[in-house]
């Protein structure tokens, strides 16, 4: 009798510890789910719903006026099979070029979000295209209300702080390899009157750290 009490106890030991196990490793899960969500989304637009969560990638762009700059973007797929491009930053003159020079910030900003737009192809294996007649997609382009140049580089940046986006919505056609965009309409989301300074006159340099007002449609 005292073995088979013995017996029971271990018994019940071990399945608390095995209980125990499967708890933490649950946990676990849980909390390499939620980090990889985090990092999926960090420095992302503040928009919309939370999921699905936001990708990101650098990409190079060479813009109209031959200006070449860096863009951080963030993109995603909705559930309806709408693709959402944002762009975060900027940096022109990558690997010190000079053909910036002269380009204001505003032209590089607005270039950018469109440059990003026309190569919605690249995000194919992201949203399924319809077609154009060949190929096109429904594309929302956002950037941040205002922007700002970095306090120590010559990066260009959303001051998110504001809570404040602005929204371009295009049909992305690509017919004989020509990549065309039409349709597009603007909105604002977020704050109607954002805190930030009016932008100086175009060709001035910004003062650094200081956001500026960029409205939509430019």
């Amino acid at each position: 009798m005292k073995q088979n009490r013995c017996f029971i106890k271990q018994s019940r030991a071990s399945k608390d510890t095995r209980t125990g196990i499967l708890i933490m490793r649950g946990l676990g899960i849980l909390f390499a789910l939620l980090l990889v969500h985090s990092v999926a989304e960090a420095g992302c637009p503040l928009i919309g719903p939370t999921l699905p969560a936001w990708m990101s990638r650098t990409t190079t762009y060479t813009l109209s006026t031959g200006c070449t700059v860096d863009v951080g973007i963030c993109y995603r797929c909705t559930s309806t099979g709408q693709m959402q491009i944002a762009i975060e930053w900027l940096i022109p003159n990558p690997n010190n070029g000079t053909n910036c020079n002269g380009t204001d910030p505003t032209v590089m900003i607005a270039e950018a979000l469109d440059v990003a737009l026309a190569d919605a192809s690249n995000y194919s294996g992201i949203c399924s295209p319809d077609p154009c007649p060949s190929t096109h997609w429904s594309v929302i382009g956002i950037r941040a209300t205002c922007w700002k140049l970095s306090s120590t580089t010559n990066r260009f940046e959303a001051c998110e702080a504001d809570s404040a986006w602005c929204t371009k919505q295009c049909t992305v056609c690509i017919s004989g390899g020509n990549v065309s965009l039409s349709n597009c309409t603007y909105s604002h989301q977020g704050y109607s009157s954002p805190s930030c300074t009016t932008l100086p006159a175009m060709g001035t340099a910004w003062t650094r750290d200081v956001c500026y007002l960029l409205n939509c449609g430019t």
